[in-house]
């Protein structure tokens, strides 16, 4: 499975697919974000980072404790803080 960063063009917001294509992951963030879009369409990249058989269906990480963010972090991606620091996988309890 290949790992996307999905990100709008203008915005501040994103989240990271394990998709098979970049359209699949951009798919999975309208759906994700669908219930908060004003507009029907929204321009969106998916930015590859990497490929891993660690992942074998898609699935979306959107925070820090999802099991799968230290694959992400593996790939140099993360979400970051209001200061602009790079969130680490918090341990699961």
């Amino acid at each position: 499975m290949k790992l996307y960063i999905v990100e709008e063009v203008d915005g501040e917001w994103c989240i990271f697919v394990f998709a098979e294509r970049a359209n699949f992951a951009r798919v999975a963030y309208w759906n994700y974000f669908s219930h908060a879009l004003e507009f029907e369409y929204i321009d969106v990249r998916a930015r590859l980072l990497g490929k891993t058989d660690k992942v074998k269906e898609q699935v979306i990480v959107d925070d820090e404790i999802h099991p799968l963010y230290p694959i992400v972090r593996e790939f140099g991606g993360g979400f970051t803080d209001h200061n602009g620091e790079i969130l680490e996988a918090e341990e699961q309890q």
